[in-house]
């Protein structure tokens, strides 16, 4: 398809307009290779255009202008599938038909010249499609008068088939090589001739008569390497295991203690003693604080601490039936509150008890609330809840006869011990 692209040179001139005309074209071309991706493309077209201006009462150019064009294309080749020809397109015209007495041959420029570009699918099989879109930079006409004031430059559309008729492609002859005399057997290439080669079909050296270097112990370190080839090991030992120098049963790689026989719980290092009293932490209740081993451990209290507390649970008193206690239960428990602050690591045990006067559902439950009160009152004072434990036993653990009036006094009692660990009765 082609048609005019009208240019004015000044307001006064005629409008004027030109529609696109299907037209005809037909030609052949030569493609040069540059690269994979880039090639050169000449082209010699002949083409035919028609030209009608779209209004019919404007008494302009209208007939066919016949000439050869010949688009100089540089193809870029995207894929095998497409590719997009851009270039230049100049233009000669041979022969004009015109429909009017305005216009004939005389009117019109020999040469003119444009830029082109498109799309082409499968531009390297026997056939392929394309389109292409031409712009005229030069003028057609050289009509220049008042009463036509403008310039007409081309603009086509091509779109068809391209047929490949043949390739400039010369098959190269292949002259065979020289023939040489076979070479010595040597099945499995390891430069071993195969009447010498007790393991032919596998490459081997020649120490072991053509045979691999022999690895006993199967661990990939062949035996003239392997320091310990009937034993399995590592590259990194030179084919040796990995090392247990302490001999704990944890090798050295895991173990960070690897000249002291440890555990695997402490990853080869023996069981630690943090606070070095010659009980290890495992058996040790106070592993922070030193003290003997029949202790747990832990630190002796002295017999005048234990002297002081057993004082005031001997003074602690409550009002009958209650849970309550006295005041003059405060200076003893006042006592143990300063024992306690002196020692920050102490803990204390509170146990109730009662006579078996009264139910066995009530006395649990008083001796209980017992304990709970003196707890209660030592958190008041300043002492933290956790390091207090506070239990009740009611009735069930008698120290005296409680058919007597003395053995039931003794009976109902408060019992308190220190310690450094808690206490399991």
């Amino acid at each position: 398809m082609a048609k005019f692209n009208v240019k004015t040179r000044n307001s006064s001139t005629t409008a004027l307009d030109y529609k696109f005309h299907s037209d005809g074209v037909g030609g052949f071309w030569i493609n040069i290779p540059l690269s994979e991706r880039l090639s050169l493309e000449p082209q010699m077209l002949f083409i035919s255009n028609s030209y009608k201006p779209d209004n019919a009462t404007v008494k302009d150019y209208d007939g066919k202008i016949n000439y050869f064009g010949i688009p100089l294309l540089l193809k870029i080749h995207a894929s095998k599938y497409i590719a997009f020809p851009v270039g230049v397109q100049f233009d000669m015209r041979t022969s004009i038909k015109s429909n009017t007495i305005f216009f004939d041959k005389t009117d019109f420029q020999n040469f003119s010249f444009g830029l082109t570009g498109g799309v082409e699918i499968l531009p390297k099989a026997r056939v392929s499609v394309f389109g292409r879109y031409i712009y005229g930079l030069t003028k057609v006409n050289n009509l220049g008068n008042s009463r036509r004031a403008y310039d007409l430059t081309n603009q086509n559309i091509y779109a068809g088939l391209k047929i490949k008729f043949f390739d400039f492609v010369k098959n190269k002859k292949v002259v065979p090589p020289p023939e040489l005399p076979p070479p010595p057997a040597d099945t499995d290439g390891d430069g071993i001739n195969d009447d010498v080669d007790k393991c032919p079909t596998v490459p081997g050296v020649a120490k072991y008569n053509g045979c691999p270097v022999p690895d006993t112990d199967k661990d990939g370190i062949n035996d003239d390497e392997d320091k310990c080839p009937t034993v399995p090991g590592l590259p990194k030992y030179q084919g040796c295991p990995i090392p247990d120098t302490d001999g704990d049963g944890i090798n050295d790689e895991q173990d960070k203690c690897p000249t002291v026989p440890g555990l695997p719980k402490y990853q080869g290092c023996p069981i630690p003693d943090t606070d070095g009293d010659g009980v290890n932490d495992e058996e040790d209740k106070c592993i922070n604080k030193p003290g003997p081993k029949e202790n747990f451990g832990c630190p002796v209290i002295p017999p005048t601490v234990k002297k002081r507390v057993e004082v005031a649970a001997k003074n602690i008193l409550f009002i009958t039936g209650s849970s309550k206690l006295q005041s003059s239960s405060y200076k003893g428990l006042n006592d143990v509150v300063a024992i306690m602050n002196e020692n920050s690591e102490m803990l204390l045990q509170i146990d109730g008890h009662t006579d078996d006067v009264g139910s066995d559902e009530m006395n649990p439950k008083l001796s209980e609330n017992r304990a709970a009160s003196v707890k209660t009152y030592l958190v008041s004072k300043g002492i933290d809840e956790s390091r207090i434990t506070s239990n009740g036993y009611g009735e069930t653990m008698p120290i005296a006869d409680n058919k007597t009036a003395a053995g039931r006094k003794q009976n109902r009692r408060s019992e308190l011990t220190l310690s450094y660990f808690k206490v399991i009765k």
